[in-house]
């Protein structure tokens, strides 16, 4: 049963379980893992798990990727805040809005005498109800790379300010060092999924410990808030043409 909004069903782990994560619960989220490691699928599975069981009034999501045609299939669906990202300087604008967008809520939170999302959305009017937003970003480091300081100030802005607000950052990159990922934003991603890095150094860097140097293809180790060991899941594989079912079917569905 899912705890919010952004509950995803992530995978099986090795017993057999079926682990399910918050990602509202997290705040921030770091997807790590070379070429063909699995990032994009997670990142499928994902969206795809919050759009079978929650409303667009109860999600929106903030998609930039530096690949014009990767999130192809969401074009039109009423999930999306904005349409797809893949413009430096656009991407930019969005990430600020949001910071004002975060402010807002403050404010509201502020006049309604409450400290997050769930409690406001448990005592406000039905228009009022705010949604989570989740901000996906994949290969980010493109985006530093052109425009480090500002987007670095804006992200650690984010998921610093953002977890109560329900304005959530799932990031995705080949590695969690510091040349693609800034010491002081990976401190407020305290959720990390690694799939299949290059070596035991960059596992460590990633989740604290040795083990995804040996993962295979869809294989993950991930590292949760409330997890003091990293847990080794299977990722299902959903392909472009599955999720593009789920955009048709919700799109119609929300749409009349």
């Amino acid at each position: 049963i899912p705890k919010t909004p952004l509950t995803i069903m992530a995978g099986i782990d090795t017993e057999g379980r079926v682990r399910q994560y918050d990602l509202a619960m997290a705040g921030g989220v770091l997807v790590c893992g070379g070429v063909g490691s699995g990032k994009s699928n997670f990142v499928r599975q994902a969206l795809s798990s919050i759009m079978l069981h929650s409303t667009p009034d109860e999600v929106k999501f903030v998609v930039y990727s530096p690949v014009d045609i990767e999130f192809h299939y969401l074009k039109g669906s009423p999930y999306l805040y904005k349409d797809i990202l893949n413009k430096e300087e656009e991407t930019l604008n969005v990430l600020s809005e949001l910071q004002s967008e975060i402010d807002r809520r403050w404010k509201m939170f502020s006049e309604r005498e409450v400290h997050n999302i769930s409690r406001f959305n448990s005592i406000a009017d039905e228009k009022e109800k705010l949604p989570y937003l989740l901000v996906t970003l994949t290969e980010a480091e493109s985006l530093l790379y052109h425009k480090y300081d500002e987007a670095t100030e804006l992200l650690v802005s984010l998921t610093a300010r953002g977890r109560a607000t329900g304005v959530i950052l799932l990031q995705t990159t080949h590695n969690a060092r510091a040349d693609f990922v800034p010491q002081r934003l990976k401190a407020n991603l305290p959720c990390v999924v690694a799939y299949r890095l290059i070596n035991d150094v960059d596992s460590l860097i990633a989740i604290g410990t040795e083990g995804a140097e040996r993962l295979l293809v869809s294989e993950c180790l991930i590292k949760w808030i409330d997890s003091p060991e990293p847990t080794k899941i299977k990722t299902p594989y959903i392909n472009d043409t599955e999720i593009a079912k789920i955009v048709d079917s919700t799109t119609k569905k929300f749409s009349q």
